[in-house]
């Protein structure tokens, strides 16, 4: 155990020696998070924003109750501040106002729309969306909120009951004021507490970092053998395994350094809050240095040369953390998946969790990803020693 702390500790004193080390590990990532978190600060800020009302055409073809009903609910308050309605005698001219932009959305009622509902048919609005998803979306909510209660009467088998009884029934209760308050609310984009764009770029940083971390282990562990030094560690009486954990242990030392140094930094100087939940935060980082000490294992088996594993190591790690949105949040399409199966986006999501104050329970999936990324990089790093060895 002894020669393992001793190889570690003679690993911490050679990289104290390279000056440039310590600035690619801890100047670069401080002036990456200054800089991005600089620029990028208005992407970041949560502002109210008002919404402007749109046109909407729309089209009646059933003009019976229930189609009154929605185009009286749609003339109530505080709908119609949102929604200007177009009536139009054809489905013809609806799609000609969406297309030529003199309307934002249309809206078809079809023949037959009453009696489907009454009878508990199947039967559908037909919506024409415009060129502005955000006015489209708006305008689907509030369809949708008298669809939702027109089909939650209907299900309860309420629908024909009153119209049995009485049709007028169902446009009272669709359309009173206080039903339609009850679906349109204008509210405040607020939450208690919102994270910046220092901080979204500190948490991704920091784990790129980390990751490098890995590179700079996989590349000791190549030049033992790239430069036949390692012919003279092993006449010591040592094995290669210590040889491989001593190196790995200094690497791990040097990460939490590192971490230690941009945490407290990024607190004081940038006034990052990192949460209440240190331990975690500790946890987490700990998985990724474990994940990138795993990487750096793995490759150091595969590549017997320090520029080809320099070059295809920061490669896959300036991809991963891409993907991942360390770079620019991706939300939607391809990276919204791809960025699952890298240990960024798992990394990232808990610290972010975690500096918007979550529970730490809402984590623990985060840590179970992490976990498994690592001990899959183990087994398998474990499985190349036995077969290769670490030995020129």
């Amino acid at each position: 155990m002894m020669s393992i702390w001793t190889i570690a500790i003679y690993e911490l004193k050679r990289y104290w020696r390279m000056k440039f080390l310590f600035v690619m590990l801890i100047i670069t990532p401080l002036l990456l998070i200054f800089i991005l978190g600089s620029a990028l600060s208005e992407d970041f800020r949560v502002t109210d924003r008002a919404i402007e009302p749109l046109d909407l055409y729309l089209y009646d073809a059933d003009a019976k109750e229930i189609s009154f009903a929605l185009q009286q609910f749609l003339e109530t308050e505080p709908i119609k501040e949102m929604i200007h309605v177009h009536y139009v005698d054809s489905i013809e001219k609806v799609e000609e106002a969406i297309k030529e932009r003199e309307g934002q959305f249309g809206l078809m009622i079809p023949h037959g729309f009453t009696e489907a509902v009454i009878s508990r048919s199947e039967t559908e609005l037909k919506l024409f969306l415009g060129y502005s998803q955000v006015k489209n979306r708006t305008a689907e909510t509030i369809i949708r909120s008298f669809l939702d209660e027109l089909n939650r009467v209907q299900a309860t088998g309420a629908v024909v009951a009153a119209l049995s009884l009485e049709k007028n029934m169902i446009k009272e209760s669709a359309l009173s004021s206080s039903t339609s308050q009850d679906y349109v609310i204008s509210g405040k984009l607020h939450r208690e507490k919102d994270f910046s764009a220092v901080q979204y770029y500190t948490s991704t940083m920091l784990i790129m970092f980390l990751l490098y971390t890995g590179l700079t282990a996989a590349i000791s562990l190549v030049e033992e053998r790239e430069k036949h030094t390692l012919e003279r560690l092993h006449s010591l009486p040592i094995t290669s395994y210590h040889i491989v954990l001593g190196k790995l242990l200094g690497n791990v030392l040097l990460a939490f350094i590192q971490a230690g140094i941009i945490l407290v930094f990024t607190a004081l100087v940038y006034d990052v809050d990192w949460g209440e939940s240190i331990g975690y935060i500790i946890l987490i980082l700990l998985l990724t240095i474990f994940a990138s000490m795993g990487m750096a294992l793995l490759v150091s088996f595969i590549f017997h040369n320090v520029k080809t594993l320099g070059s295809v190591f920061s490669a896959f790690i300036g991809v991963m953390t891409f993907i991942a949105g360390g770079m620019v949040p991706h939300t939607e399409g391809v990276f919204a998946t791809l960025q699952q199966f890298t240990v960024n986006y798992w990394a990232h999501q808990g610290l972010i969790q975690l500096m918007l104050g979550q529970d730490p329970s809402h984590i623990y999936h985060n840590l179970m990803y992490l976990f498994a990324i690592v001990m899959t990089l183990t087994l398998c790093s474990i499985g190349f020693y036995r077969k290769a060895g670490y030995n020129e």
